[in-house]
């Protein structure tokens, strides 16, 4: 009698006390620091180091890079969108934070450029609406509609990163905020809409923020509910890198530039980008495939266990069952049809 092949078996499985440690250290550690850096002006001096600058911010940038073609590279193939805008997401604020690091005064230019000001919260601000389209609910149709043309809304990414790029570089006067961010006299923040704000009267720096809280947030919630179909060492780590975005964002808009809690963002910016690439690398070294990545996370994968496991030996037990009273025949394909849907439901 044959059997269907059977599935590698699964990532070991996550620990929930060790998970929601490492998620209240993540959240409040850095918090925690932040504040006593903010209340105590001595131990939060300036601390202007362009050329240790350069390189921290670089590196975040590539590892986010690198983590966002990964989980990009496992999008593809899949019926469901919602990996495709997390690496999205990854791939906006590593590919947006980038800029921030080149145009640090000093190294590779020699003037102060918009682009070190406007860059940082902008990636956050963009990356975080992806955050929240990959944990946004979709009816089946409709995703299947964005399944189809994501390669287009790709490429709608790329011209628009370009253009970003090209119009900071080649019309950086035309970008908000640009006034108030050149040097330390800009005071709190990086001055992203700060100009825009004060000619308006309007809090844009609060409103950005907490938009991008809210979406993170979101984004958070619904990994969690990913978590309760399987464990997964990779969706943890987007939840702790998401909980670490959050507090970059947060602290990146209120801390003064150069000082000591200003340069707590650019860690848990390059903390975060870490995590998901580490928990990818060991994903990869247990299945050597980017395709299984997340599989198993979504309720049609789970559907097409159940039926790639109902194999010929089950198939011909419910026969010999039914063979013996036709008043039954077809129950217990009735009773899986049911159950599948209320499970789907």
């Amino acid at each position: 009698m044959s059997t269907s092949p059977s599935r590698a078996p699964g990532p070991a499985a996550v620990r929930r006390p060790q998970f929601l440690i490492a998620a209240l250290v993540a959240l409040m550690g850095p918090l925690l620091v932040f504040v006593l850096l903010r209340s105590v002006p001595d131990l939060d001096p300036r601390l202007q180091a362009t050329t240790f600058h350069f390189w921290i911010v670089s590196l975040a940038a590539v590892v986010g890079l690198l983590a966002a073609a990964v989980v990009l590279r496992a999008s593809v193939g899949r019926d469901d969108i919602w990996v495709f805008f997390a690496g999205l997401g990854l791939l906006s604020i590593g590919s947006v934070f980038l800029p921030h690091s080149l145009a640090t005064e000093n190294v590779l230019l020699g003037v102060s450029h918009p682009s070190f000001s406007t860059s940082p919260p902008t990636s956050l601000a963009i990356g975080a609406l992806f955050f929240g389209l990959s944990a946004s609910p979709y009816n089946y149709r409709f995703e299947r509609l964005l399944v189809r043309y994501r390669w287009a809304i790709g490429a709608a990414w790329l011209v628009g990163y370009v253009a970003y790029v090209v119009l900071l570089f080649v019309e950086p006067a035309i970008m908000p905020g640009v006034a108030a961010v050149t040097g330390d006299s800009a005071g709190y923040g990086y001055g992203y809409g700060s100009a825009l704000g004060a000619e308006t009267g309007f809090p844009l720096i609060p409103t950005v923020m907490a938009i991008n809280v809210v979406l993170f947030a979101g984004a958070i919630l619904q990994y969690l509910r990913l978590l309760r179909r399987r464990d997964s060492g990779v969706v943890v780590a987007l939840i702790l890198g998401a909980i670490l975005f959050i507090d970059a964002q947060v602290f990146m808009m209120i801390s003064p530039i150069w000082h000591a809690s200003w340069w707590i963002y650019h860690i848990l910016l390059l903390a975060g980008f870490g995590v998901v690439a580490y928990a990818l690398l060991l994903e990869f070294r247990r299945t050597r495939e980017f395709s299984t990545m997340f599989d198993g996370l979504s309720v049609r994968e789970a559907c097409e266990r159940v039926t790639d496991n109902f194999n010929e030996v089950t198939i011909a037990l419910v026969a010999a069952v039914e063979a013996k009273d036709l008043y039954t025949r077809g129950h217990s394909s009735r009773v899986a049809d049911y159950s599948t849907d209320l499970a789907t439901e």
